[in-house]
């Protein structure tokens, strides 16, 4: 007999479901037991929804300045606006509603209902959490970036024509530039530096540019490579 099924992902053969069967020796009622997740779940919207029925202009306004860093973090300006009110509309309007609403509803059903699907649902193979907070991210994050920065989407209104190209330089630069690598390896450098050896156990390893004319220093060689063992750091200092 052939007992194989698909696997959607993997998270359930190295993330194995956790659930409780017994507590202090007694079975507990429940076909299956129990699984920790569905704890979690109740637990944190049962949190959730006492705060924001308490109604706290305190809450709102730390939700809002919270939730605008993030906005700003990972977008920009329009992006952190967004966020902020969103996140401070949260209390009154979320919280006015959850206190009209009866206690058993409000502090066993709601908990109890969004535990389950918790526990039930994966939209796109994922955890509802944290495929609720990839989807803000996504929304609120621009999607057309430029090396690392938003972009204006086509069709909206620009900044006036401006010449310049963003250039962001890397180990191929003209410009010997301050850097710091950890070993182990080796590194190249395109010219002949003044490399030193500092510290009790010489795991600082110090790399310079000299200027037109001048030697190196006593405990200084010339090389265009460093080998660098296990804990050892370089330095670049141009």
């Amino acid at each position: 007999m052939d007992e194989s099924a698909p696997i959607r992902n993997y998270q359930r053969i190295f993330r194995p479901d956790h659930r409780i069967y017994a507590i202090d020796g007694k079975s507990i009622p429940v076909p299956g037991g129990v699984p920790i997740a569905w704890l979690a779940y109740f637990a944190a919207t049962l949190l959730t929804v006492i705060v924001l029925t308490a109604g706290s202009i305190f809450l709102a306004v730390l939700l809002a300045v919270i939730a605008g860093l993030y906005g700003l973090y990972i977008g920009n300006s329009v992006s952190a606006a967004i966020a902020a009110a969103g996140a401070f509309l949260l209390v009154p309007v979320v919280g006015g509603a959850l206190g009209q609403v009866d206690w058993p509803l409000r502090f066993l059903i709601l908990p109890g209902l969004v535990a389950t699907l918790g526990t039930q649902l994966s939209p796109d193979g994922r955890k509802p959490h944290r495929y609720a907070a990839d989807w803000l991210t996504f929304h609120l994050r621009p999607h057309r970036r430029s090396l690392g920065r938003p972009v204006a989407p086509e069709g909206a209104p620009s900044a006036p024509y401006n010449p310049e190209v963003w250039v962001a330089p890397d180990e191929h630069s003209a410009e010997l530039r301050r850097a710091r690598v950890h070993g182990p390896g080796v590194v190249r450098f395109r010219d002949e530096l003044a490399v030193s050896h500092r510290g009790r156990r010489q795991r600082r390893v110090i790399a310079r540019q000299l200027a037109h004319g001048q030697q190196p220093g006593k405990r200084e060689v010339l090389i265009d490579s460093v080998g660098l063992e296990p804990k050892q750091t370089l330095e670049v200092r141009p």
